[in-house]
């Protein structure tokens, strides 16, 4: 086959589908936009379905928080009464979950309040639930500081400069000979005689000043 040959064929099959009818060229197209509208129908799924997985694993993390406290809260008070009734967690649970999420308290204020009340020899009988921990909650958090405060003594610590002021003046101090004693008495019946020798002429002056 010569070059002229190739060339008629090329040309007789662009004509070929120039030729072909309109519905044929319209399915093609219809088709190939039924397949795209397809897969990006398949990604919107596929990214909803990873956005709710993502969800659930959040709200499972949180709500096994919230489990951990319940647990911690029943532990604590086993403690003090071995044969406390197992309570509704899901209710404790749920208790829990608004302390956190509703009222803002840190995870770790919970922690330590749970610990502190059930130590507390007034707390401990009070705080039985996880409701009675959320309504007490500020009044034990306040005590809770309040005692810490009181068993650190209220101690204020000092700046360095005076710590080492009086570390200086805790050094024993450096003894006098004799000599030294006698020529300091010796300096200070000397002050002593100037001022009071300055005593003197400012009294004459405001004597004569009066008369």
């Amino acid at each position: 086959m010569d070059v002229s040959d190739i060339k008629n064929v090329v040309v007789n099959r662009v004509s070929d589908i120039r030729n072909l009818p309109t519905s044929d060229v319209t399915d093609s197209k219809s088709t190939q936009s039924k397949v795209n509208n397809s897969k990006l129908n398949k990604n919107i799924i596929n990214d909803n379905k990873e956005k709710e997985l993502n969800k659930n694993n959040q709200s499972y993390e949180e709500n096994l928080i919230y489990c951990k406290l319940s647990k911690r809260l029943y532990e604590k008070i086993l403690i003090n009464d071995k044969y406390f009734d197992k309570p509704d967690f899901q209710k404790w649970d749920e208790d829990i979950r608004l302390i956190i999420e509703k009222d803002g308290r840190p995870i770790e204020d919970v922690e330590n309040v749970i610990d502190w009340c059930q130590s507390d020899s007034f707390w401990k009988s009070k705080i039985l639930s996880g409701q009675s921990l959320r309504k007490n909650f500020s009044k034990i958090i306040i005590q809770m500081n309040e005692d810490k405060i009181n068993r650190s003594g209220n101690q204020i610590p000092l700046p360095k400069s005076i710590l080492a002021q009086n570390k200086e003046s805790s050094e024993p101090e450096e003894e006098f000979t004799p000599e030294e004693i006698r020529k300091i008495n010796q300096d200070v019946e000397k002050y002593k005689k100037i001022l009071f020798e300055k005593r003197i002429k400012r009294d004459t002056k405001i004597l004569r000043r009066v008369q």
